[in-house]
């Protein structure tokens, strides 16, 4: 049993309960899983063109080919969201000019504890990590 794509949703319900009395006059009895199976399977399509509907757009082929455009390799340049400049998300120069300072100051930190655990009285160097 299923419902036509604008069809309403209360009269597919009110047609499954009228099948579910109809079944218990005969003393054929349908179990609560079975109803609710026959009930929803072809509600949320129903539902779901109903707000498509809602929404302007005059069939689901609207949404899916606003999906297949998420997919597609013509896109605008993304911008980065360190240094706010566009098309340079992967090699943001900004962005890896303060994580090498960030790796200098770590690397400097750790010499600087390790001389002080060693007891030595040396001078502590940096080092650069790439």
């Amino acid at each position: 049993m299923e419902i036509a794509e604008s069809g309403n949703v209360m009269h597919h319900f009110n047609e499954v309960l009228n099948i579910r009395a109809k079944l218990s006059s005969i003393s054929a009895k349908m179990e609560d899983e079975d109803q609710r199976k026959l009930q929803l399977r072809d509600a949320v399509n129903v539902l779901t063109n109903d707000h498509i509907k809602r929404q302007g757009a005059k069939s689901a082929a609207v949404k899916t080919e606003e999906v297949t455009k998420a997919f597609s390799t013509e896109r605008e340049v993304r911008r980065c969201s360190f240094c706010v400049n566009w098309g340079e998300v992967e090699r943001c120069w900004t962005k890896r000019r303060n994580k090498i300072g960030e790796l200098d100051a770590v690397a400097m930190h750790l010499d600087a504890d390790r001389i002080k655990s060693s007891g030595k009285d040396t001078t502590a160097t940096a080092t650069t990590i790439e």
